[in-house]
């Protein structure tokens, strides 16, 4: 897009075109600009016939306003300064014109608005491309549906996957002043895990997230489950899987047994058979929360692994003899 020769005469004052005052700083004139080229860009303002004109005017004045050179000439002579090439030329490679009588200019403020941002992106017609600021179908704001979201991991524990319950997550994020500047703020945030669920999986909060721009929503925050690796126990879907070492004598002739539990309880088990390496013994709804099926459960599967001794004595080789079969 590219604007043709203004039909009305600019017989604006340039400060107040950016909303400040004559002693404006330059870094006051870059803020008063970033607000107000977002906010009038024509792709975002598609309804709006005058935002067009508003977003040139915001444009010749920031060119004007943030040369110093061009600054004095303009506040001692006005816009009768410019006449003439009084400045070399418009800024930005754009080319002047003037009629007898009143002012008139046109030259490019796409080109104003890209020196301005530089990489944050291009060009307007850009944005759905590189991911940026914007999003809607003339490629302007996307922080909101598409802007990255914010992923925020929170560490949490087998036990506390199992049965559930509201957790609390901290984390940093930052956020848009009206002046164009950013400031970090600390989120508290209660999040509902329910009974049963899975390591990695992401609860959303709505604009929770980072916030680029002063005048649009922030981005979502993702809070992702990290499980904590158990001591005791792996998790398959919703089994636990416990392994214990028993030696070859309680291996061949049976033994009792307390094993944990997922809920901080012990579970008696009597074995009277011969229990070989790699053996299990399913114990029926110890395990995990089935996820969405709570009180259900899972089972708990004890894996046996069987210590041999490291020497046996010639006398004790013979007794296994004539016992053993």
């Amino acid at each position: 897009m590219r604007f043709k020769e203004c039909q009305q005469p600019m017989n604006k004052d340039l400060y107040e075109v950016l909303s400040v005052n004559k002693s404006a700083t330059s870094e006051e004139i870059k803020k008063a600009y970033r607000k107000l080229a977002l906010k009038y860009h024509p792709d975002k303002n598609k309804n709006d016939p005058n935002a067009a004109e508003k977003f040139k005017e915001i444009g010749f004045a920031y060119s004007v306003l943030s040369d110093a050179e061009k600054r004095k000439k303009y506040d001692e002579w006005g816009l009768e300064g410019v006449k003439n090439n009084a400045f070399g030329g418009f800024p930005h490679g754009g080319s002047s014109h003037f009629a007898t009588g009143p002012f008139r200019t046109s030259f490019d403020p796409f080109e104003v608005f890209r020196e301005f941002f530089g990489n944050e992106f291009s060009s307007f017609d850009m944005f759905n491309r590189r991911h940026s600021m914007f999003d809607s179908p003339s490629g302007f704001y996307r922080s909101n549906q598409q802007m990255k979201p914010k992923l925020v991991k929170l560490p949490i524990t087998l036990e506390d996957l199992h049965s559930g319950g509201e957790h609390v997550v901290r984390f940093k994020r930052f956020l848009a002043n009206e002046d164009g500047t950013h400031r970090n703020v600390e989120e508290i945030h209660s999040v509902l895990v329910e009974p049963g669920q899975t390591n990695g999986h992401k609860i959303r909060l709505d604009r929770a997230g980072d916030q680029r721009d002063y005048e649009e929503p922030a981005a979502d925050a993702i809070v992702e489950l990290e499980e904590i690796e158990h001591p005791l126990f792996k998790r398959e879907n919703s089994d636990l899987f416990f392994h214990v070492s028993i030696p070859i004598k309680d291996a061949l002739c049976g033994l009792s047994l307390s094993v944990p539990t997922i809920t901080n309880s012990t579970y008696s088990i009597q074995i009277s058979d011969v229990i070989k390496p790699g053996d299990e013994k399913r114990l029926v709804g110890l395990g995990m929360h089935i996820k969405g099926h709570a009180p259900d459960r899972g089972d708990m599967v004890v894996k046996f692994d069987v210590i041999f001794p490291n020497y046996l004595s010639e006398d004790v080789k013979c007794k296994l003899k004539n016992i053993l079969p």
